[in-house]
């Protein structure tokens, strides 16, 4: 009160109300500037130029609601759903809430997954990267070794109490190329499958519909030996529950899901969309895959019809689950 006394004259100035006419104008066009400024400061950190191009999006709906049935058949019309994303992720990035990216399949170079995202991110995303095949977790982690908010996982997704086991993972010895000095060991062992028979049949069928995917001027004879080169390495079983947690992750802050796991996409996505909490903005999975395209077509009517998706064509193997809600 003393100290207060002391400056007495300053009580009339404090009230806003009580400065002079001149002073007041003064002062409110200091707040407005001041407001206007760090508004514009804030504005500009927001990256317009990847929300307009998720805006413009182009894919065909095949499943929303209100559609008499759900078809993967293209019918030559597109549409723009992805725009219904904008909102969530514009709120995402003014609020500075965080958000977790997790792509289940990324190969070696997951650059190209997460190109359209990256702009987005900030400080406060998380990116989770899941593959079955150590070699390339190897070179993931070696890839991604200045990036704190990059995890990359060794496992296999499985459903939740299916966790914790040792299964087979084939794929293609490195030691190839020590017969095969030419091929091309990345192309070889970036794919795998926990079925030999699957993974032998898929290379052949690249090798001989485009006969230089792999390698140049390589018989027949010659690829049927490079077959002698598959082995099996035991992966750990992973469920989506155990990945979270392993990684610090909350189900409810994954924005989106992305899987290319050579026709165990309906397994994957299915087991992530058990877990409580779980419904990312968006997801991004393989469906034409012929093998397992019945489950494929199970797995865009359960996210349809049982968690309210609108799915859309977005690649010529790739389909979008949108959560418009």
């Amino acid at each position: 009160q003393a100290v207060w006394a002391n400056v007495s004259w300053l009580r009339p100035a404090v009230r806003i109300g009580a400065l002079p006419p001149a002073a007041l104008m003064g002062y409110r066009a200091y707040v407005v500037a001041v407001t206007v400024l760090v508004l514009g400061l804030w504005l500009r950190q927001i990256p317009w130029g990847p929300l307009w191009q998720m805006a413009i999006l182009e894919s065909h709906v095949v499943c929303r609601q209100g559609m008499q049935a759900c078809s993967p058949e293209w019918d030559g019309t597109t549409g723009h759903p992805s725009r219904a994303l904008v909102p969530h992720f514009l709120g995402k990035l003014l609020l500075g809430r965080p958000s977790t990216i997790v792509i289940v399949g990324p190969s070696d170079d997951p650059s190209s997954d997460l190109a359209f995202w990256e702009p987005l991110m900030t400080s406060r995303w998380t990116v989770v990267l899941v593959d079955a095949n150590p070699y390339i977790c190897h070179f993931l982690r070696k890839g991604f070794r200045s990036e704190p908010n990059v995890h990359v996982v060794n496992g296999i997704m499985v459903p939740e109490n299916s966790d914790g086991q040792a299964v087979p993972l084939w794929h293609f010895s490195m030691k190839v190329a020590e017969e095969f000095p030419g091929i091309s060991v990345r192309a070889l062992w970036m794919h795998s499958s926990f079925n030999r028979s699957f993974l032998e049949q898929t290379h052949m069928d690249n090798f001989v519909s485009r006969n230089r995917q792999h390698s140049t001027n390589y018989t027949m004879e010659e690829w049927k030996r490079m077959l002698a080169y598959v082995e099996s390495v035991d992966v750990q079983t992973l469920s989506a529950g155990a990945l979270f947690e392993k990684v610090s992750v909350t189900p409810s802050s994954v924005d989106v899901l992305m899987t290319d796991a050579e026709g165990a996409d309906y397994e994957i996505v299915s087991a992530f969309m058990a877990v409580p909490d779980f419904s990312p903005a968006v997801i991004k999975f393989e469906y034409k895959v012929k093998e397992v395209l019945p489950k494929s077509e199970e797995l865009m009517h359960s996210l349809h019809y049982k968690y309210g998706y609108t799915l859309a064509a977005f690649e010529p193997f790739d389909m979008l689950a949108i959560n418009e809600r």
